[in-house]
């Protein structure tokens, strides 16, 4: 096998990216592609509020209750499902933060939350 040059790689990039967009058009395979992203996100974001309160997973588990097994998958995103609602709450309450929850509209429109809650 040859090197493959630059035009080639470029053009195998495009049909990638076409390849995905066409599979996005999928309702069932774009919920399942959003709903990833969003667990990578929520990941994202609780593993911040960890380092942010200087703990580490096991300190975590520690002042949660929640098993730093868990704690990692949260973080990596690597769930069939997200998080509930009071598992978020408990670790927010462990990590010292309150989770502050809000609705806007999807378009975006608004910078700022309409509707705010303090948990």
């Amino acid at each position: 096998m040859g090197r493959m040059n630059v035009n080639d790689a470029a053009a195998q990039a495009r049909e990638s990216e076409e390849f995905e967009a066409s599979l996005l058009q999928d309702p069932e395979v774009r919920f399942g592609f959003d709903n990833y992203e969003m667990l990578k996100q929520i990941g994202a974001f609780l593993r911040e509020m960890r380092k942010e309160g200087a703990l580490s997973q096991e300190g975590l588990e520690a002042a949660s209750g929640i098993g730093q097994a868990e704690i990692s998958r949260l973080e990596t995103g690597e769930m069939e499902r997200g998080p509930s609602l009071l598992t978020l709450v408990r670790l927010a309450h462990a990590a010292g933060k309150r989770l502050v929850l809000g609705l806007e509209d999807l378009e975006g429109q608004t910078s700022e939350p309409r509707r705010v809650i303090s948990l």
